[in-house]
């Protein structure tokens, strides 16, 4: 079983900053690192903390998967494979005793239910005397089953709850019981200077066998029923009636991939709508959208809006969720109704007939989110929380 990567830097030990001092040694522990929003968040926040201040361990109950490779490229000392599944005994065993090795002055869990148990528990049991613990996600099914009682108990030895926005924060009072004076908010933040890369569209469009002079319309979202796509595809077919040139890029995997490309089939898309899977080109792929959609039905705090905005692209979404705090309604994009596919495919059509009007939009939406969502200023309220709780 393998618990540990870069072994060669786990006896690597310097918890002393150049700057003189003890430094404060902090795990971040996660339940798996697929390729998703708030895994990417956890990975660049992971990256963006100060060495002179934090010593870094990271905690991953299964597979590192691609993004966590990329942590051991940074020379992060990693633990993972620790538990074979929920109810590995034995993988607890293993936390509990590398936990106490470690003696970390604080410990950060990204709010995956399984991680939530098994880390604040575990956590406690070794001697952790600070938890914080970051929501990235909210649920629409809230049934008060084991787990979801236990994660609720659980939740009460934690000293602080991150969440992403006000709304979350509402939520998270509401649904999981905690106190608003336990929460934080801090919303996500994206990479500003990557934004900025920009290759030859055409060369872009020729590779996906897309006209030159074509417009775009994209969304960046992973194949789930919340997202919304079903509303998207007959956005799709409702704009094309209006702007038949008009191709639809989607950009994301997951259980709905089958089911999609049959709906697409139905209704007779073939030719206009384009799957390009997940990918990790997406600095690359969003100068290619003349309009950036997201549809999505329920939704938390979305990073892919951020990119967009970023991206300074035109954006048509769903006013669900956090994303009337990130886009004001005809300022930095439209908002729509969600399953509304009439308004989506007008608000569309609108952009794509109204250059001037996208540039505005663009142009408004980069401002906000360099002000606003930067990665330097998520990581940065971090640090300040992380300090904050360490001094209490």
């Amino acid at each position: 079983m393998r618990t540990e990567l870069n072994p060669t830097f786990i006896f690597k030990e310097d918890r002393f900053s150049q700057k003189g001092g003890m430094k404060n040694k902090i795990g971040f522990l996660i339940t798996r690192l697929d390729v998703g929003g708030a895994e990417r968040i956890f990975v660049n926040l992971v990256k963006g903390l100060d060495r002179e201040k934090f010593e870094i361990v990271v905690f991953c109950l299964y597979d590192i998967g691609p993004l966590g490779k990329g942590l051991v490229d940074q020379d992060i000392k990693i633990y993972s494979c620790l538990m074979r599944n929920r109810i590995d005994l034995r993988g607890c065993y293993r936390l509990f005793n590398i936990f106490q090795k470690e003696r970390l002055d604080i410990l950060y869990i990204l709010g995956q239910r399984l991680s939530q148990i098994v880390g604040i528990f575990i956590g406690k049991l070794s001697g952790i005397k600070k938890v914080v613990v970051g929501y990235h996600s909210q649920c629409s099914n809230h049934t008060l089953g084991f787990l979801e009682f236990s994660q609720k108990i659980f939740m009460t030895l934690v000293d602080r709850v991150i969440c992403l926005s006000i709304d979350h924060k509402d939520y998270i009072a509401q649904y999981k019981k905690i106190s608003p004076r336990k929460i934080e908010v801090i919303p996500n933040g994206v990479g500003i200077n990557g934004a900025r890369i920009i290759n030859d569209r055409t060369s872009r469009l020729k590779e996906f066998g897309l006209n030159e002079n074509g417009k775009i319309v994209g969304i960046v979202a992973t194949l789930r029923v919340e997202k919304g796509y079903t509303f998207f595809l007959e956005a799709a077919k409702k704009v094309l009636e209006g702007e038949p040139e008009i191709r639809f890029l989607i950009v994301g995997d997951g259980p709905l991939k089958d089911s999609l490309r049959l709906k697409v089939k139905s209704l007779k898309l073939e030719d206009k709508v384009l799957f390009l899977g997940m990918r990790e080109d997406i600095d690359e792929l969003l100068p290619l959208f003349d309009v950036a959609v997201l549809s999505s039905v329920t939704e938390c705090f979305p990073l892919a809006i951020l990119e967009y905005m970023a991206h300074s692209r035109p954006i048509v979404a769903t006013a669900v969720g956090s994303i009337p705090e990130l886009i004001i309604d005809g300022e930095t994009g439209f908002l729509v109704p969600a399953q509304d596919s009439n308004m989506l495919a007008d608000r569309i059509t609108i952009l794509l007939r109204d250059p001037e009007l996208s540039l505005r939009f663009g142009s408004a939406a980069r401002a906000r989110v360099i002000q606003d969502f930067s990665m330097e200023k998520m990581v940065k309220r971090y640090e300040s929380l992380f300090l904050e709780v360490l001094s209490t």
